[in-house]
């Protein structure tokens, strides 16, 4: 070996290991010395002197004797080891070091590392270290920027690692939401946030992949006076929050703070009317020992002296205005008054006492803000209804100890109560019948008034909207040149009305004989005579050409009559009720609940807003019912046809069906092939099933 290079922490140490080596004298060989030494912190930091070591002149070989050459080289050997083992103990040095103490041997790789954000690099003869670079990094190398994902590095190469976005920051964001009703200011506060970047530090080794250290430091910089400024500029100035501002401007976290609240107004209380007196009339169906009912026991009729409070009727309230967070009054609502209707009978005084004028009995309808009150004198026949006594209308109760045979017809404006048969007659009450006898090919209907009532209601409102957006139309066309060359002083606005029906309101005619044939049909069941009267104006202004002149004046008047017909229609409750003992080929009505409590129906349609109750047999026939049904035995042995409707929200109970009956709930229908016993049909979403007992 003519030349050796060698490290140590020295140029001195380094020399003599290559002096070692060789074997040889300092005088004996040329150095080189390719780079000297220098202190550091740590080991790691330390820089090895590099020596190159060359004999000047070859040596004389001389005969060794193996042996002693051996022991020679092994002593070499032992000297090597003794210098580092020393600088171990010396040094305390860690994997680091140790890797470093290896490099004084030809046979030690070279290594890289990161500390304290720093690329440090340690070379080895003919072999290099590499680092590999990720997207958020550059790295400039001896003054020029490297493209290359993967580089190679040495100790002589001026490496520098430039974070792409190495320091990053984010301000706080904040804003005002204020609602709808200007009640409430709320600051949503967003914290900034400051984020640092640096190397992050990685252990020697021949090739590390450069990572990216990242600290994130959250930031609010919203003050105090910033609130309250911004405040002050949008006019926020009523019902400030100052500690929920506090709270912000330290909030770290996303967050909403409700900064500024309202006073709500709170609107008066409508009037009431404060029933004083029992009104229901009570019924208890109850058997005696035969297993009759007795009819005497099972109403109790409520009653009214001259002079009784009914009723009282208090004033609506002012109500308490409010204030916006802009400091703007919010104006309350008053309470609106009762509109009270008083019937025959009855009387309110100045002090809102409604009393009885004379003994009867007490009936009070109330719908909305609506409220009629009445009392209904009580009109005893001891005798048949027959075509000797006539017809009976009367407003109150009708009370009849006999029969209301063929023909004849009894209308009362309270309850009718009939002690034995109905045969082929027809009975029309407004608040309840009751019949203790058979009813025969008879018509009953109980309430049909307050259903028309509100049918004919709600087809009124469609023509008032319709002939009000007329009247704006008439209005714009009156000033039009084109408007005003017709010559109307004949028959007024009449002809246009009549195209504007037939080319832009279809609709309002429709409705209109819609309405005009419900009243011509239903006319008997109408309480209110009004209803046929706006059928006549109807009739004149918008479906006839007439000798009168037609003003947009005059249907303006025919809104304002509707409007008051409309508001007057009191809608009475589903209370009123229809009790028998048994029918056969009759139609029966109720806008309530009908009871049948003796032995059933034949051959009877019945139809009730309310529910249907049979105690006994319901053969052939049909029963609808909008709240449900119950029936002691449906249909026949013969299978006759017997349908009962409910809607698919409701249920019939059953106990017994025979073959034929139909069971309708909603659309969906049930067909009994055979016979069937204590069920409850209902609809389960998909069909109609039977719950067996």
């Amino acid at each position: 070996m003519n030349s050796i290079v060698t490290k140590g922490r020295s140029v001195e140490e380094a020399i003599d290991i290559g002096l070692q080596m060789l074997n040889a004298k300092e005088n004996q060989v040329d150095i080189e010395i390719i780079q000297t030494g220098s202190d550091g912190f740590v080991s790691m930091k330390k820089k090895k002197a590099v020596v190159k070591l060359s004999i000047r002149q070859p040596i004389k070989a001389e005969v060794i004797d193996p042996l002693i050459e051996m022991e020679g080289f092994l002593k070499q050997i032992q000297n090597e080891s003794a210098i580092i083992n020393k600088d171990i103990q010396r040094q305390q040095l860690n994997k680091e070091d140790i890797n470093a103490s290896l490099l004084t041997s030809n046979r030690v790789e070279p290594v890289v590392w990161v500390e304290n954000g720093q690329l440090c690099v340690h070379d080895s003869i003919g072999c290099y270290a590499s680092v590999s670079l990720s997207e958020e990094m550059i790295l400039i190398k001896n003054g020029e920027r490297v493209t290359e994902k993967k580089v190679f590095v040495s100790e002589q190469d001026a490496l520098d690692v430039q974070i792409i976005h190495e320091n990053e920051q984010v301000d706080t964001e904040w804003s005002f939401i204020v609602d709808e009703q200007k009640l409430s200011a709320k600051l949503i506060v967003r914290p900034g946030y400051k984020i640092h970047r640096k190397l992050e530090d990685a252990s020697p080794n021949k090739h590390i992949h450069l990572q990216i250290n990242e600290k994130k430091e959250i930031t609010n910089s919203l003050t105090f006076d910033q609130i309250i400024r911004e405040l002050e500029t949008l006019k926020i100035v009523y019902g400030i929050k100052y500690k929920e501002i506090s709270k912000a401007v330290q909030s770290m976290v996303p967050s909403e703070y409700e900064v500024a609240v309202g006073k709500e107004s709170k609107d008066g209380q409508d009037g009431t009317f404060q029933v004083k007196v029992e009104t229901e009339t009570k019924k208890r169906f109850v058997e005696d020992d035969q297993g009759n009912i007795d009819y005497r026991q099972s109403m109790k009729i409520p009653t009214v002296k001259g002079g009784q409070v009914i009723g009282i009727v208090h004033p609506p309230t002012e109500g308490f205005n409010g204030r916006n967070i802009f400091n703007e009054v919010i104006q309350a609502k008053k309470g609106q008054s009762v509109n009270m209707k008083l019937g025959e009978g009855v009387e309110c005084l100045a002090n809102g006492n409604v009393i009885a004028l004379g003994e009867g009995r007490p009936q009070i309808d109330k719908y909305d803000l609506s409220v009629k009150v009445t009392v209904y004198p009580k009109l005893t026949y001891q005798e048949d209804i027959t075509i000797r006594t006539g017809n009976v209308t009367f407003d109150g109760d009708v009370e009849i100890l006999g029969h209301v045979v063929e023909k004849m017809k009894v209308k009362a404006g309270g309850d009718i109560y009939i002690y034995k048969t109905v045969t082929e007659a027809q009975l029309i009450s407004h608040k309840s019948i009751t019949v203790r006898g058979n009813v025969m090919n008879s018509e009953l209907s109980v309430g049909k008034n307050s259903k028309i009532a509100g049918e004919l209601g709600l087809l009124l409102k469609v023509i008032l909207e319709q002939v009000n957006r007329m009247i704006d139309l008439l209005k714009q066309l009156s000033v039009s040149p084109s408007f005003q060359s017709i010559d109307l002083k004949a028959s007024g606005i009449q002809p246009i009305v009549i195209m504007l029906l037939e080319k832009k309101f279809t609709r309002l005619r429709a409705v209109i004989g819609t309405y005009m044939k419900k009243v011509y049909n239903d006319y008997q069941y109408i309480e209110d005579r009004k209803w046929g009267e706006i059928s006549n104006e109807l009739r004149r202004n918008f479906l006839t050409l007439t000798n009168k002149k037609v003003t947009i004046s005059d249907l303006q008047q025919l809104t304002q009559r509707m409007e008051n017909v409309i508001s007057n229609t009191i809608i009475a409750e589903k209370d009123q009720t229809m009790t028998i003992s048994d029918a056969i080929n009759s139609h029966l009505f109720s806008n309530g609940a009908i009871y049948v409590i003796g032995k059933g129906c034949v051959n009877t349609k019945i139809y009730a807003n309310g529910t249907v109750n049979i105690f006994g047999k319901f053969r052939g026939g049909s029963i609808y019912s909008e709240e449900g049904v119950e029936v002691k035995e449906l249909g026949t042995y013969a299978g006759t046809r017997t349908v009962v409707t409910v809607p698919k929200d409701k249920q019939i109970k059953v106990g017994t069906a025979y073959e034929g009956t139909i069971l309708k709930i909603g659309d969906y229908i049930f067909r009994v092939t055979d016979k069937q016993s204590d069920f409850i049909a209902s609809f389960n979403g998909e069909k109609v099933i039977l719950d067996y007992k």
